[in-house]
């Protein structure tokens, strides 16, 4: 099981995001949001620090759930 996310680890345009793969829990997800405040993240213009993964906003259901998550509201299907 792999889930991938978009990093950032230098500020800039779109040629510095980069896909990493990582976590114990598989999501299908079905909407992402990317608004104004990542886009300025990633140039530099808002301060945050690197690396970091934007876009908060997401909705999908969970297809799979590692054996060492801990945390139990997660289920397959939530």
């Amino acid at each position: 099981m792999t889930m991938q996310r978009v990093i950032v680890r230098a500020f800039g345009g779109p040629e510095q995001l980069a896909l990493e793969t990582m976590g114990q829990v598989l999501v299908d997800v079905e909407a992402a949001c990317v608004n104004y405040l990542d886009v300025y993240q990633s140039k530099g213009v808002s301060p945050v620090s690197r690396p970091f993964t934007p876009g908060y906003e997401g909705v999908g259901r969970v297809r799979e759930v590692g054996e060492n998550v801990g945390l139990t509201s997660l289920s397959v299907g939530s």
